[in-house]
């Protein structure tokens, strides 16, 4: 009798163990389930987009979301911040006299630790492992101071990814938003950005609805001595998006190229009302103040000086998707009334 109770309270007892075990099992795979990083990844990813390199069009397909971002120029980098992506960064080819254009990541752009721009090469990239590079279109070539084809990069198993003019379209760079919101699943992030333009780009329509075409401001977008050594000016017209933010801000671009060198003569010939010039290059910005009185030293530009309204290089050409900043003000530049 004494032997049969034995025997019944150690079956149970491996019962109890075995039940209790199992549990843990069950338990501990639900924790890794929902812990795991690549949990949410497989629904999500694989997820591919498109990126206009060198007047191509190139498919990028991301298996899962970029970890180590190798970013170029300033521009991207304040992107990457405004995503807040700068943990993802891995490296960082930017200036460091650069003026953000969203004055909230000013601070962040400044101490994030930034690799210089003159010294950037495949080797110091490849050896950053990243899984994707952000640059502008030129950043993928064979030039000096560029780091090599998207085919070589993607044989890599890197993607790569521009965010400057595929178009003079502003439909092409809210695109590019939502293309950046896609890699990195983040669509509320970009979702936020967009509908932020949108409703800049719907007030300046708003307010210059009543206007008829002669009452609208003519204007011409001027990068002064940039070309043929300081002989000629870059003139940025209606097809390139630096001329097309005139078109945004409710002005007419009188050049209707992309971006041309014209001389002096030939842009005051243009006879703009306003006039929206470059302070400086990407490496070399100068002062607003300074730019001004360059510009209006110049006598073919003397009948054209009463309206000259400059904005720094990294507004007007840099920005890219991040141009929108500027849209108020170039608005209220030319209708200082309607504002």
């Amino acid at each position: 009798m004494k032997t049969n109770q034995i025997a019944m309270l150690a079956a149970v007892a491996v019962i109890i163990v075995a039940v209790c075990i199992g549990l843990y099992v069950m338990s501990d795979k639900n924790t890794d389930n929902l812990n795991s990083s690549n949990a949410g990844d497989s629904d999500y990813y694989p997820v591919t987009v498109t990126t206009s390199i060198g007047g191509v069009i190139y498919e990028q397909t991301f298996t899962k979301e970029p970890e180590r971002i190798v970013s170029m120029w300033a521009t991207n980098l304040e992107l990457l911040h405004y995503f807040g992506l700068e943990d993802k960064i891995v490296g960082a080819y930017a200036v460091e006299n650069y003026v953000a254009l969203n004055a909230d990541l000013q601070d962040k752009y400044d101490a994030f630790d930034k690799m210089p721009m003159d010294r950037r090469s495949i080797e110091v990239v490849r050896s950053l492992d990243p899984d994707i590079i952000i640059g502008w279109s030129s950043s993928f070539n064979d030039g000096a101071g560029s780091l090599g084809s998207v085919e070589s990069w993607n044989n890599y198993g890197i993607n790569c990814f521009a965010t400057n003019r595929p178009s003079a379209s502003v439909e092409d760079y809210i695109l590019l938003l939502e293309n950046i919101g896609i890699i990195f699943n983040m669509q509320d992030v970009s979702d936020q950005k967009i509908a932020e333009l949108n409703a800049k780009l719907e007030n300046v329509k708003e307010k210059t609805s009543k206007l008829n075409e002669s009452e609208k401001m003519t204007a011409l977008v001027i990068e002064a001595g940039s070309a043929d050594g300081g002989a000629g000016n870059f003139v940025y017209g209606s097809e390139f998006l630096t001329g097309d933010l005139v078109k945004q801000a409710g002005g007419i671009n009188l050049f209707n190229g992309s971006m041309e060198a014209l001389t002096a003569e030939k842009i005051a010939s243009y006879n703009p009302d306003i006039v929206f010039i470059m302070a400086g290059d990407g490496l070399n910005p100068y002062e607003i103040d300074e730019s001004i009185e360059m510009f209006k030293s110049d006598p073919a530009f003397a009948s054209m000086t009463d309206n000259v309204v400059a904005f720094r290089f990294n507004e007007l050409y840099m920005g890219g998707i991040l141009s929108d900043t500027i849209i108020d003000r170039m608005f209220e530049a030319m209708y200082p009334e309607l504002v």
